[in-house]
C-alpha cells in the first residue's frame, strides 16, 4: 500500500494494526502484525510522504485526521527505542491542523482535530517520558498540539458575528482517569464591559481588569477572544513536586488585523487554580511559568496572591502570549546553622529566608552576643593598646583583650597618659596608679614676718 501511495489502503491497515476486536472476530482476538517489525513506523513515513503530495480539501482532512488518529493511538511500548514515528506524525498534525484552519474549521473537523491531539497526549506522556525525553514530551502537549488555536479558529469560524459565544470541552482525554489525568479546552468570545473586571472561572480561571484587556487591543471593537487549556498534571514527565495541572491562556483581537496572533497584556492579573495534591509540612507553593526560551519551569516576578488549601491564586505582573501557569511544591530552604540564621520562618506560601552569618574578624574583633538559629551574631572591635601599655588579659573568640597602662602612666590601657608632676610648689594629695592621675595642691605660705612662722615644713605629700 506504501509503495502504490494507496492512501485508502493505508488508512484501513493504519485502523486495522490499531482497532479493538468485534464481534465478527470469529477467533476470539484479531490477528495482529508480529510486533517485531515497526508497521506503525513504516504507516506514518507513507502517510506522511503522501501528505506531502496532496492539496488538502475537507474531505481529505477528515480522511488524513482518522488515520492519523488510529496511527496515534497505537501501543507505544512496541516501538522502537530509535523510532521517529512520534515526530513524523506531529509534523503531520501539525500540516493538517493548519490546512483545516486554512479552510474554516468546523465543529465536527476541530473534534477529530482535538482526537488526534489527545492520543498524541499518550505518545508524549508513554513515549518520550519512558525514554527520558521530558523536553521533547512537555514541548509536544504545550506547543505542538496547539489546542487553544482551535478552539479559536472554531471561534473565527463559526461565530465570527456573534458578541459572544462559549465553545467547551470538559473531557478531552482520558476524563475516567480523574482530573489529573485530563484535558479541558475552553474557547470564548467576551464583550468588553467598562469599568468592569473580567472574571473568568471554571476549575482554574483568570481574573483582571476589562481595561487592562481593552489597553492591549488595537482594533475599536469591544469584544476580544479567550482560550484557555488545562492539562492534567499527570500527564508531564517530572510531575511530583505539581500540585495543580498546568494552565495555558491565550487572548486574541478578534476584529483585528491580525485576529490569529495572541495578545501580550502588560498588566497584572490574578490566575487561580485548583490543588488537587496535599502540600507536605516542609513544602511551600511556588507560582511558575513555562519559559519558552529555556524550556523549563521558572518565577519570574509571580507571586502568591492567596491560598486556601484547595485554591492557589498566583498574581501575574503581566500576561505573555500563551501564558502557562502551575503551582509546585517546593521544599523550604535549610539554613545551615554554621553559616546562616533564619531571618524569615517558612509558611505555606512561602519560603524560609536565610541570611549569611557575620564572621567576627579575629585579627580585630571579638564576638560580643552569640549566634542562635534565629538572631545574627554581634562583633565589636578589639582594644588597641597604647603604646605606653602592657596586656594585662590576652583577647579571646569571645572577650576582648585588656591592657594596663606601664608605669609613670595613667587611663584605660587604651589611652595612657604620664602621670602629673607636682611643682615645687606643689604638694602630692593623690597617689597616682596605672588608673589613676597624681594629684597636686599648692603649698601653704606663712605669712613671715608679719603674722605667721613655719611649725612643720612641707614634704612631697605633706603641706
Amino acid at each position: 500500500a506504501a509503495g502504490t501511495g494507496d492512501f485508502s489502503a493505508i488508512s484501513q491497515i493504519a485502523s486495522a494494526k490499531t482497532g479493538e476486536a468485534d464481534s465478527t472476530d470469529t477467533g476470539g482476538e484479531r490477528r495482529r502484525i508480529q510486533s517485531g517489525a515497526c508497521v506503525v513506523c513504516d504507516l506514518t513515513d507513507a502517510l506522511y510522504e503522501q501528505l506531502q503530495q496532496t492539496v488538502l480539501s475537507s474531505s481529505d482532512i477528515d480522511q488524513y485526521l482518522s488515520t492519523l488518529a488510529d496511527l496515534a493511538g497505537s501501543n507505544v511500548t512496541a516501538l522502537p527505542d530509535d523510532s521517529n514515528a512520534t515526530a513524523v506524525q506531529i509534523s503531520a498534525y501539525t500540516t493538517i491542523a493548519a490546512a483545516a484552519a486554512a479552510t474554516g474549521m468546523n465543529s465536527d473537523t476541530a473534534l477529530k482535530v482535538m482526537k488526534v491531539a489527545h492520543r498524541f497526549v499518550i505518545q508524549a506522556s508513554q513515549f518520550a517520558c519512558d525514554r527520558g525525553l521530558e523536553s521533547a514530551s512537555r514541548n509536544i502537549l504545550l506547543n505542538d498540539l496547539d489546542l487553544p488555536n482551535i478552539a479559536h479558529g472554531l471561534l473565527l469560524g463559526t461565530v465570527a458575528d456573534e458578541d459572544a459565544k462559549v465553545i467547551s470541552s470538559s473531557s478531552l482525554a482520558n476524563a475516567e482517569l480523574g482530573v489529573t489525568k485530563n484535558i479541558r479546552l475552553h474557547g470564548q468570545r467576551t464583550s468588553i464591559v467598562d469599568g468592569g473586571t473580567f472574571s473568568y472561572d471554571d476549575t482554574d480561571g483568570i481574573r483582571m481588569l476589562f481595561s487592562d484587556i481593552e489597553k492591549s487591543i488595537a482594533s475599536t471593537a469591544k469584544s476580544f477572544d479567550l482560550a484557555h487549556t488545562t492539562f492534567g498534571l499527570d500527564y508531564f514527565c517530572s510531575s511530583a513536586r505539581m500540585v495543580t495541572n498546568v494552565n495555558q491562556f491565550f487572548f486574541f483581537d478578534t476584529h483585528g488585523s491580525t485576529p490569529t496572533e495572541a495578545l501580550s497584556i502588560s498588566h497584572p492579573a490574578l490566575v487561580s487554580m485548583t490543588v488537587h495534591r496535599s502540600i507536605a509540612d516542609d513544602d511551600f507553593l511556588v507560582c511558575k511559568y513555562w519559559d519558552r526560551n529555556s524550556d523549563d519551569w521558572a518565577q519570574g516576578t509571580m507571586t502568591i496572591a492567596g491560598y486556601n488549601e484547595s485554591v492557589v491564586t498566583c498574581e501575574l505582573a503581566y500576561v505573555d502570549p500563551g501564558q502557562t501557569i502551575v503551582a509546585v511544591a517546593q521544599a523550604w530552604s535549610v539554613c545551615h546553622t554554621s553559616t546562616q540564621y533564619e531571618t524569615d520562618a517558612p509558611t505555606t506560601i512561602s519560603d524560609r529566608a536565610c541570611s549569611t552569618l557575620t564572621v567576627c574578624d579575629p585579627a580585630a574583633e571579638y564576638e560580643t552576643v552569640a549566634a542562635t538559629p534565629t538572631s545574627d551574631r554581634e562583633c565589636a572591635l578589639l582594644t588597641v593598646c597604647d603604646e605606653n601599655a602592657v596586656v594585662s588579659s590576652p583577647a579571646s573568640a569571645t572577650s576582648d583583650r585588656e591592657c594596663e597602662c606601664a608605669a609613670g602612666y595613667w587611663g584605660d590601657g587604651a589611652s595612657c597618659a604620664p602621670w602629673t608632676e607636682c611643682s615645687a610648689s606643689q604638694y602630692q594629695t593623690v597617689d597616682p596608679n596605672a588608673t589613676t592621675d597624681r594629684e597636686c595642691e599648692d603649698l601653704t605660705v606663712c605669712d613671715y614676718p608679719m603674722s605667721e612662722y613655719e611649725g612643720t615644713p612641707a614634704t612631697f605629700n605633706s603641706d
